[in-house]
């Protein structure tokens, strides 16, 4: 478990050149010269022998000596994230990401950096950049929004993140709007300031005055535009031949069509390549042309194509296996609001967004699906379940987890504390296992948690007297944590409400049988001070907190000065105080672990004697001088969840729960 906010920083190896490695296999220092001991040798240890102290000596300093590197520096830096959770529970920052934001530098010091519903060069997803080289574009809620300049660019292809890409004064495909194409078949075209601008050949024109057909007029053979348009043969009597109206003694609906002035052979009213006046020859793009009723019409289209205007001018026009507008048959469009979209082989074919799908199977309307919920999480039809105890389903960023719901309660809490002392006049130096259990109610409002923690049991190691050898142990009777046992306020903050999220509480005093008035921070007092302090908390009628020295041929009674014939006391009157801060991570949704922050200070401030009186002054003053001033290194917790906040639970339930 890491501690502080530079986690993994203990436990690092340092290279002394370029050549040494280390064993996969039992944790040493190897170069060409042999194995060096990367442990506990004097000659390389790296956390705390003088030799290579990777702390504070100079020789070998990790934080400025350019001839040492870390092999494995763990999470050197602080775990931060502004838009999501944050963990070090392995010994490297574990980052999860709010939705509408990623972690896309792949470093965890700065967390979840950018802002992917709204960031210009990562819109919707890492690296997705939104871009128009006309116009402008925005990024709102992860999708692309280009805004083009209406008769100048556009987006014509349909993919947002190219934004206008479309020169609309230019193009021939999209001449001052998108799929405005310009075509000529009787000369050429070009587009001109957004406008379709042909240019006829030798007897054509322009007379529908619709420049995006071209010049769709015949001058040298049509009746209605005979050398011009709108010079009109009176066709009772006349034709258009070479430009320019002639006498026909053809019928009406035939002409004389071939070099033989004396015959009418051709029927106008059908014949493609003379439709309704001689050599008007009726083509159609992409299909087979007809002639009915003197007009030219669309007969059938080629594979792939089809006649979507009805306009036989523009013939089987739209290509049905790549328009988007007419994708598969006529009228057909492919739309997609959140991506973009193609038509390909007559179907639609969307690209999705980042966190949106295709789920419905019609892929006309494109990515029409969220992948942030519980039926659709990161992909398609994927659901979330919801089989943890005290825990709804959640999808975050497209990944299934859960949030717990049930974290306010009752909850039993166990500090296991390792504890040494140094000796004293009459007590020997040692060392061993602190356990308290305590009783903690909490609140919970979004990430945070506040309430009460009350102590409901305790138990210190053992302890000897330097003369006699006595081993004496202090039992801590139920009535000391009850009926005016205090409680302590108790707050706590975690990285989010997942299994697994980060908790840190903040630092608590506990204190018993005696008042202070900065529990947190001041200095423990003097004998005389503590007594004038003190709290009769377990209600006895005696000082201070009442604790039993054991006596069961194991344990001895205390003695009250340092002769070997010393009066015994059975009892002392005390005062303690308890301090912690708890680290780790919830476990399910039920509880919580990890490592432990702690002091704990005590004080007897009287005693009772076997005989059953109270001791002098000099004889409690004697326990005061040798008490045991405990030091406490490492310490952990664990806490379970006894039921909902307002229900009765009993320090015996509390001891027996862990």
């Amino acid at each position: 478990m890491c501690v502080g906010s530079a986690c993994g920083r203990f436990g690092v190896v340092l290279l002394a050149d370029p050549e040494t490695t280390v064993s996969p296999s039992d944790g040493k220092l190897q170069d060409a010269g042999g194995i060096r001991d990367a442990g506990s040798d004097g000659g390389l240890d790296a956390g705390f022998d003088s030799g290579l102290d990777a702390g504070s000596d100079s020789g070998l300093d990790a934080g400025t000596d350019a001839s040492t590197q870390p092999v494995d520096a763990g999470c050197m830096t602080p775990c931060a994230n502004a838009h999501g959770g944050a963990d070090c529970s392995t010994g490297q920052c574990q980052i999860t990401c709010q939705t509408g934001y990623a972690d896309c530098d792949g470093r965890t010091d700065n967390g979840c950096e950018v802002a992917t519903a709204t960031d210009l060069m990562s819109c919707g997803g890492c690296d997705l950049a939104c871009s128009t080289p006309q116009g402008t574009t925005s990024c709102a809620q992860g999708v692309c929004t280009p805004s083009c300049t209406p008769g100048v660019s556009g987006d014509c292809d349909g993919d947002v993140r190219n934004g206008c890409e479309t020169q609309l004064t230019t193009d021939l495909r999209s001449c001052g709007r998108c799929g405005a194409t310009c075509s000529n078949p009787n000369g050429s075209t070009s587009c001109v300031a957004g406008v379709c601008t042909p240019t006829c050949a030798t007897g054509y024109a322009d007379c529908n005055g619709d420049p995006n057909d071209g010049c769709e007029t015949r001058t040298a053979s049509d009746p209605a535009n005979c050398g011009g348009c709108g010079v009109a043969c009176d066709t009772t009597f006349q034709v258009c031949a070479s430009g320019s109206c002639q006498v026909s003694t053809c019928p009406a609906g035939s002409g004389d069509c071939d070099t033989n002035q004396s015959n009418c052979e051709t029927d106008l009213t059908r014949t493609v390549s003379d439709c309704g006046f001689c050599n008007n020859a009726c083509t159609v793009a992409h299909g087979t042309p007809s002639c009915s009723n003197s007009t030219c019409a669309v007969a059938s289209c080629d594979p792939g194509y089809a006649d979507c205007d009805a306009n036989a001018a523009t013939g089987c026009e739209v290509a049905l296996a790549t328009t988007v507008s007419s994708c598969g048959r006529c009228g057909n469009a492919c739309s997609n609001a959140h991506g973009s979209t193609t038509c390909t082989s007559g179907a639609c074919a969307p690209t999705c967004s980042s966190g949106w799908g295709s789920c419905d199977s019609n892929a006309n309307n494109g990515c029409e699906t969220a992948l942030n919920t519980l039926t659709n999480c990161g992909r398609c039809g994927n659901v979330c379940p919801n089989a943890m105890s005290g825990a709804t389903a959640v999808c975050n960023s497209g990944i299934c987890g859960y949030a717990c719901n049930t974290l306010s309660g009752v909850y039993a809490l166990r500090i296991n504390a390792q504890t040494s002392w140094p000796a004293t006049q009459y007590v020997q130096s040692g060392s061993g296992t602190a356990q308290f259990w305590l009783r903690v109610t909490l609140t919970q409002s979004g990430t945070s948690l506040s309430g009460s923690a009350q102590l409901c049991d305790q138990a210190t190691p053992e302890f000897r007297n330097t003369v006699t050898s006595d081993r004496y142990l202090v039992d801590y009777p139920a009535a000391m944590f009850t009926p005016g046992a205090p409680g302590a306020a108790f707050s706590g903050t975690l990285a989010s409400l997942a299994p697994g999220a980060a908790l840190s509480s903040a630092r608590t005093a506990h204190l018993l049988g005696i008042n202070l008035s900065d529990p947190l921070n001041g200095a423990w007092p003097a004998l005389s001070a503590a007594r004038s302090s003190q709290v009769d908390h377990d209600g006895d009628g005696d000082v201070g907190i009442t604790v039993v020295f054991v006596d069961d041929g194991t344990y001895n009674h205390v003695q009250t000065d340092g002769s070997f014939f010393a009066a015994r006391a059975s009892h002392g009157y005390g005062a303690q105080r308890l301090r912690f801060a708890l680290g780790g991570a919830l476990s399910g949704c039920t509880g919580a672990s990890g490592s432990a922050t702690v002091s704990f200070d005590t004080q007897t401030i009287g005693c009772r004697l076997e005989s059953g009186q109270d001791c002098s002054s000099s004889q409690y003053s004697h326990l005061y001088d040798n008490k045991v001033v405990h030091s406490i290194g490492s310490a952990s917790y664990s806490m379970t969840r006894l039921g909902d906040t307002g229900s009765s639970f009993t320090c015996a339930q509390v001891r027996s729960a862990l």
